[in-house]
């Protein structure tokens, strides 16, 4: 499993980093703020998505990442941030 958290208040930070290590099995990846491969508008609508969600296993999520892309029209992939530049 990979995790990838951001923004995170460094007490908050380590508490996770600790845990994350404590279950092993997860791969804690770093934040870049300037990485091309990262959609940051994707992500609040995940947050909203996703928000107070627990999975029981990988599957569950995947199908949960599969349900919330499928719920959008391609379109709206290519619409969405070219409404926000427009903010």
């Amino acid at each position: 499993m990979l995790l990838q958290h951001n923004n995170a208040r460094p007490h908050i930070a380590k508490v996770t980093r600790d845990d994350v290590e404590e279950l092993g099995g997860i791969e804690l990846l770093l934040f870049s703020t300037f990485s091309t491969d990262l959609a940051s508008f994707v992500f609040s609508f995940m947050a909203k998505f996703f928000r107070g969600r627990k999975f029981e296993s990988d599957g569950d999520l995947e199908n949960a990442m599969r349900h919330l892309f499928a719920s959008k029209a391609k379109e709206w992939f290519y619409q969405y941030p070219r409404e926000l530049a427009q903010r």
